[in-house]
Parts: structure tokens; C-alpha cells; sequence
């Protein structure tokens, strides 16, 4: 439905969709966020991690019912943005590296760097509250099926 959250999307088929989006919206320059914008955006601007007790703000393994839900029936953090933990876990613009030893410090993508795999965050419905902090991340190739969500820039 509308207010599903994007689910069953490889990382070649929300790179597709990003440049769809581009070619209709001339004004702006539509991409996947990187880690680190991702992490801020998950915090919000703070340290607090999470932002609220885990049941109220993710559908997790605990409330999920084994399924995901509509966006946005949990409460959002600081800048508005729901299901930032839980529900669907989401693709970034990053390859995946074990660690951040030789990431770009501007908080840009860190792409390249031999694998072939991308970085997901967030978490999702199937994971314990155990897992709900910003930091959580892990590797995964073109075969796994996510989500995303999409990052802006003004032309």
C-alpha cells in the first residue's frame, strides 16, 4: 500500500530507481545516503541512542508480528524521520569495509575497495530490541532484498 515501507529492493534496483528519479527531477541530485549521513540522520543530531524506548519507536522482532508495518506508526526522532531502527533495514551508498580505517572524513560515501558487497542499517522487523542502536551495520551483496530510503541535494 502507500504507506508501506520500500521493501524486496536489491542495491542495483534502488541505484535503477535513483536514477529514474533524477532524469524526472532536474532541480535536484536524488542518490542513497552514506553511512554517515544515514547514522546522523538517525540520531538526529545527538548522541541519544536510541531515542526513545525501543517498542515505541521500531518494529522489531518483539512487536512486529513477524511482518513489516505501515511507515510512520511509531514516534520519530528529533528531525521527524520515522522508522529509522526496525521495520526494514536500508541500503546505503557505501561498499562495505569491515571497519572505517581509510573512510572519507566529510561524511561522503566510501565506495570502491575490492567488495562486492553494500552496507544495510538500521535493522529491521526480524531483529531483538538487542540490536536497536545507530551503529548497527553489516555487509550484503546484490542477492539480499531491502529497502531505502533516498537523500537530496539541490542542483
Amino acid at each position: 500500500g502507500p504507506d508501506a515501507p520500500v521493501e524486496m529492493v536489491g542495491w542495483d534496483e534502488a541505484q535503477a530507481f535513483v536514477r529514474k528519479l533524477n532524469e524526472r527531477e532536474p532541480g535536484w541530485r536524488y542518490r542513497l545516503p552514506s553511512e554517515a549521513e544515514w547514522e546522523y540522520a538517525c540520531l538526529a543530531g545527538t548522541a541519544k541512542d536510541p531515542y526513545g524506548p525501543a517498542e515505541a519507536i521500531a518494529w522489531i522482532k518483539e512487536n512486529s508480528g513477524g511482518t513489516t508495518h505501515p511507515v510512520g506508526l511509531k514516534q520519530p526522532n528529533a528531525f521527524g524521520l520515522y522508522d529509522m531502527f526496525g521495520n526494514v533495514p536500508e541500503w546505503t551508498q557505501d561498499s562495505w569495509h569491515p571497519d572505517y580505517k581509510g573512510a572519507p572524513s566529510d561524511g561522503s560515501a566510501w565506495e570502491g575497495g575490492g567488495s562486492p558487497s553494500h552496507t544495510l542499517r538500521g535493522g529491521g522487523w526480524d531483529l531483538p530490541a538487542f540490536f536497536l542502536h545507530a551503529a548497527l551495520r553489516g555487509p550484503y551483496g546484490e542477492i539480499h532484498r531491502r529497502g531505502f530510503r533516498v537523500a537530496a541535494d539541490r542542483r
